[in-house]
């Protein structure tokens, strides 16, 4: 664990690979850029064909955020996999972490997030739709995202040494995540019991925080029970990952 302690000096190094990242790879990150512009751009565009209600359209926005994030974290986790399998080689001669390397990938995708949810503001914006957004607060769940992913997608990036298997975890995972935050579905349209359950998830608290930063403002953040569940989780996920990745970084060789 000591080396999560030290990866601050490691943010140099981060953000260098993380530019140079985007550089070679400008194709996937366009693309995925591209993608959520499209969705959004369909979503209102739609809105203004069919002349919804103003809560008809408060509901689409706070749909499209869980979206952004949604994809924020899937694309995180899944290319964390990918680059880790293709260019592990890296990490023998800086002689960094694993995790420094992941981390570019998060950086990265939580780029394109923060891009896509200030287009998706101002178009909100543009459209009239009675919004109070909390910038600070939708960035502080942001960084417990980052703060939650890293050990996850690290954990997974390495499986894929050890299992052919990696992309169906990785896409079970992102269907849980899917079907256990409020992305497709909104929390008062379920019983407030399963509503409770749900937000067991921590997924669940980073995308429902984020949406409820950009409609209700501060309101997300100020909720200090879901807070205190979420770091109660976030100590467990690193009590894990201490274990898991001290076993794995032995048994692999990021040389094949």
């Amino acid at each position: 664990m000591n080396e999560i302690y030290l990866s601050i000096k490691y943010i140099p190094h981060i953000l260098k690979n993380a530019l140079l990242e985007i550089y070679y790879n400008q194709k996937i990150y366009a693309m995925w850029l591209g993608l959520n512009i499209f969705i959004i751009a369909v979503v209102f565009l739609f809105m203004n064909i069919t002349e919804s209600l103003p809560i008809e359209k408060i509901t689409r926005v706070w749909q499209l955020s869980g979206y952004l994030m949604f994809m924020c974290i899937s694309c995180s986790i899944y290319y964390a996999m990918k680059t880790l399998k293709t260019r592990g080689y890296v990490l023998n001669i800086t002689n960094m972490p694993s995790y420094v390397l992941i981390t570019v990938q998060i950086v990265n995708f939580v780029l394109i997030f923060l891009i896509s949810y200030i287009i998706l503001l101002l178009i909100a914006l543009s459209n009239k739709i009675e919004i109070t957004t909390n910038i600070f607060c939708s960035l502080f769940f942001v960084i417990m995202a980052i703060i939650l992913l890293m050990p996850i997608c690290t954990i997974i990036a390495l499986m894929g040494y050890l299992t052919k298997n990696v992309q169906w975890i990785i896409g079970v995972l992102l269907a849980f995540i899917l079907v256990t935050t409020p992305v497709l579905w909104v929390p008062g349209n379920l019983p407030d019991l399963l509503v409770n359950i749900l937000k067991l998830n921590p997924f669940n608290f980073i995308i429902n925080g984020v949406q409820e930063s950009t409609l209700f403002g501060a309101n997300a953040f100020l909720n200090l029970p879901s807070q205190v569940i979420f770091i109660f989780e976030l100590v467990i996920v690193y009590i894990w990952f201490d274990y898991l990745f001290t076993i794995l970084k032995d048994e692999i060789n990021v040389n094949k």
